[in-house]
């Protein structure tokens, strides 16, 4: 079970990578690594010291990947902020891009939950694929798949899916606690040919079962439009995060974090979002995606913040004077409180000290304390702090 982070700032923007195959992934595993070297081990190290925050371990129709370089992983670098997600890729039987090639489906599942691990196999155990086997022409599940010819051909549907989920998880379960499911928009995708109706109305089948989309910056304003769907249906508004999908060493070393042009034209995006490193932070991109994901070198404010430094407050140290007897009471002692570049309010209960905070950063910035008339009543602008202590504090500065 992954531990939960909470940046002290709140939300903060990170890189994060929710498809990136690793060493051992059941089709197309490319890792070669150097003799007498170990490829997970190499792989291990190249995920930590990447500039990525949150990494999703992506494997066909299992999860053997992610179960391996997390045992090596959190035994090499006990000390490490990486967070690691389950992403189990699904080939589809659906096909509707114009290159004719199946709808993959991604389902990445809370690390944070305490029995995921056997989530996971529930899951697999339950869901068929479209195979069959024996005289009886029995269903192949994803945990009878054994070779590499088998991962190579298996695909299943999202019917399948559903009553995986409904079997591993219950009906009635809100099935955002535990996954979260993102379909490829953009090869082995869902862009359709146009008049292709048949093709049009399995996209928005897909697009309905979706929490988000697998894509790149070019896709983004299409799955935020709530007119999107061909069936003239309102659809909610959808995250896009792109993906590496990496599947070597000199995949990894070039396209994960990394913004890849070719001949002038974005092929690799990196994906930044504004969340704590958990899955209820990824959860959070599905009820506000156009403020919480950003596919690109940087996010805007990363950059007005380093080009404007004296325009934005990082922290507020306060301290009692020294030799205070506390005649005035206790206020704030030996506080450090960070703040976070997008402040936009301050909240908490009755008392705990808001105005008091407020009052102090506007003072810091040389605000006037200025009088002005509300309901026939003179009121300051600092009502945290009488004329006296005011005054006290002018005088120590």
């Amino acid at each position: 079970m992954s531990v939960a982070q909470n940046h002290p700032c709140g939300s903060i923007w990170r890189k994060w990578d929710l498809h990136v195959h690793a060493p051992g992934t059941k089709k197309n595993d490319q890792y070669e690594s150097r003799p007498g070297t170990d490829p997970l081990e190499e792989y291990c190290a190249r995920i930590e010291a990447s500039d990525v925050s949150a990494v999703g371990i992506a494997d066909y129709f299992s999860a053997d990947s992610y179960f391996t370089v997390v045992a090596k992983f959190r035994a090499k670098y006990q000390q490490s902020q990486k967070v690691l997600f389950p992403n189990i890729e699904l080939c589809t039987s659906d096909v509707v891009n114009a290159a004719s090639e199946e709808v993959n489906i991604h389902i990445i599942f809370n690390p944070f939950e305490r029995d995921f691990e056997s989530n996971i196999q529930q899951f697999l155990q339950h869901l068929e694929t479209n195979e069959t086997q024996g005289p009886g022409g029995k269903q192949v599940k994803a945990t009878d798949l054994k070779s590499e010819a088998d991962f190579q051909e298996a695909t299943t549907t999202r019917e399948r899916m559903k009553r995986a989920f409904d079997d591993t998880f219950g009906t009635k379960a809100d099935l955002t606690e535990h996954v979260l499911i993102f379909a490829v928009a953009k090869n082995d995708g869902i862009r359709t040919k146009r008049g292709a109706k048949r093709k049009a109305l399995i996209t928005d089948e897909v697009d309905k079962f979706s929490n988000g989309f697998f894509g790149n910056s070019n896709n983004t304003q299409h799955f935020l439009d709530p007119d999107r769907l061909d069936d003239k249906s309102k659809a909610d508004p959808k995250p896009v995060i792109s993906g590496c999908d990496a599947h070597s060493f000199p995949d990894l070393d070039s396209w994960l974090g990394k913004l890849v042009l070719q001949n002038g034209v974005r092929i690799k995006e990196p994906t930044w979002i504004k969340a704590d490193l958990t899955f209820e932070g990824l959860r959070q991109i599905i009820y506000e995606p156009g403020d919480r994901v950003f596919i690109g070198e940087e996010p805007d404010v990363e950059i007005r913040v380093r080009d404007n430094p004296r325009r934005y407050v990082s922290s507020v140290r306060i301290n009692q004077v020294k030799g205070y007897d506390g005649q005035h009471g206790a206020w704030f002692k030996n506080e450090d409180i960070p703040l976070n570049k997008e402040l936009v309010a301050i909240i908490g209960n009755k008392g705990m000290g808001k105005s008091a905070l407020t009052d102090i950063i506007g003072l810091l910035g040389n605000s006037h304390n200025q009088k002005y008339e509300r309901e026939n009543r003179v009121e300051e602008l600092f009502p945290a702090f009488d004329n006296r202590r005011l005054k006290y504090r002018k005088q120590r500065v």
